[in-house]
């Protein structure tokens, strides 16, 4: 296939040169089958698709701790491969299920960020049950996209979605309660059980936050936001045992006002997703991600060395 080649062809010529750029992935559900991005808010990555990408990191990259990403992309030479780090958002049961026995197989590292809300019996997340509303269609559907879709009765999923992120907190935990009750009971979703976080950092995999009620934090005033970004914290450190330093901010939105009220809650590091790479002198409370979903191992390839040609 020409992706392949063409991927082949960049990932030689980025081995060769001295770029100091790295490479954080995120990554959501991962299970039996591929997702739809166009109809899917969070479209699952096929598992053996998961499998392929690990092993071509494995070959062709470093896969590394996200902690320690920087100081391996300060320390690469022409020739040394490029350092990435994995990373997986939300409390799902993929997580322990597949993404754990499949890590562990390769000896890779990850962190995990997560919102810890089934300590606190929090309900579904909004965008799962706003999914489960789109996907049955119907009247319900039709409601809520003249109500919360600002496009009106011909909004997608996507533009639905975006259109909540936007909203003050009030207003979306009433919109997320809107859309709890046209979800039903039967579309109440399974998130990671205590045990299940608990066995992960176990297994020696970094524990970061996704922040408890995972609001967009660019919406919460001032006041509120220490709050925010701290609360749920102490529940989870007494769950694993350790105090997360990383935080990856909801909706991947964060600015310096953010910042440097993260590093004031004590966090170290702190993840967005505009699918770029990383470079070795970037802001560590602004790292940055790129979505690790793909249709085909040639086009995770192509999409991994094109973003590093373009940094190098």
């Amino acid at each position: 296939m020409l992706g392949t080649a063409v991927a082949r062809f960049l990932e030689r010529r980025n081995r060769v040169s001295a770029g100091q750029v790295g490479l954080v992935l995120m990554y959501h559900q991962i299970g039996p089958g591929l997702g739809d991005p166009a109809h899917e808010l969070v479209p699952q990555l096929d598992l053996e698709l998961f499998r392929a990408q690990l092993e071509h990191l494995s070959a062709c990259y470093r896969i590394v701790q996200l902690g320690e990403l920087q100081a391996n992309i300060a320390a690469r030479r022409a020739g040394d491969p490029i350092p990435v780090a994995l990373t997986f958002d939300d409390d799902l049961p993929s997580h322990a299920q597949y993404v754990v026995p499949l890590l562990a197989e390769a000896g890779a590292p990850a962190t995990f960020f997560l919102t810890g809300s089934t300590l606190f019996g929090e309900p579904s997340f909004w965008w799962h049950d706003l999914q489960s509303v789109a996907d049955e269609g119907g009247l319900e559907w039709t409601e809520l996209r003249r109500e919360l879709g600002g496009g009106g009765r011909e909004s997608s999923v996507h533009q639905v979605a975006q259109t909540i992120e936007s909203m003050s907190p009030t207003e979306q935990d009433q919109a997320a309660e809107r859309i709890r009750v046209a979800a039903g009971p039967a579309a109440a979703d399974r998130r990671l059980a205590p045990a299940e976080i608990k066995g992960i950092a176990g297994a020696g995999f970094e524990i970061g936050f996704h922040t408890l009620r995972h609001r967009n934090l660019q919406t919460v005033p001032a006041k509120y936001l220490q709050q925010e970004l701290t609360e749920g914290l102490d529940e989870i450190e007494g769950l694993i045992g350790q105090h997360p330093t990383s935080i990856a901010y909801p909706h991947c939105r964060a600015d310096g006002r953010i910042t440097t009220a993260a590093r004031a809650s004590g966090f170290e590091l702190g993840c967005i997703c505009d699918g770029g790479t990383v470079g070795a002198m970037d802001d560590p409370l602004m790292t940055d991600r790129m979505d690790g979903w793909s249709g085909s191992i040639s086009q995770f390839r192509l999409k991994l060395a094109l973003a590093v040609r373009s940094s190098t």
